[in-house]
């Protein structure tokens, strides 16, 4: 601005309508996101193996995405095991392939489900160390 002056930038603009409806929107706050950011949820392989995930770690870890139209859940696995961190460490479990250590996949199968949970009881969640 050394003339003291300014002259407007053009920029090049389109528009776009969102890829999911209200509707859609108000149906997954509703089903997932008003019960998962509504408490403590824990997820626990044993009585020493378990963790809390609320109100801090959870907005770290989930996310949504848009899919045909439909809001889905995504969950951000690196942050997934920075959060737990050595939660699980040392704890195997027992496939038919044999043994292995608890992944993050292992934890958002139990976490997807307590979110939804109402009662302190669905709020708990169990990684199966013994998978058949």
């Amino acid at each position: 601005v050394e003339s003291g002056t300014t002259t407007p930038v053009k920029v090049a603009t389109t528009t776009r309508q969102p890829t999911v409806s209200n509707a859609e929107v108000d149906r997954m706050m509703k089903e997932f996101a008003e019960p998962a950011m509504s408490g403590i949820v824990i997820v626990r392989t044993d009585a020493v193996h378990s963790i809390k995930f609320g109100p801090v770690s959870l907005p770290k870890i989930l996310g949504f995405k848009a899919v045909n139209g439909k809001l889905v859940e995504t969950y951000d696995l690196t942050a997934l095991k920075k959060a737990y961190g050595t939660t699980f460490d040392g704890v195997q479990i027992q496939t038919a392939g044999g043994k292995r250590a608890v992944t993050p996949q292992d934890v958002v199968t139990a976490l997807g489900k307590v979110l939804r949970g109402k009662t302190a009881a669905e709020r708990i969640g169990v990684i199966a160390t013994k998978v058949s």
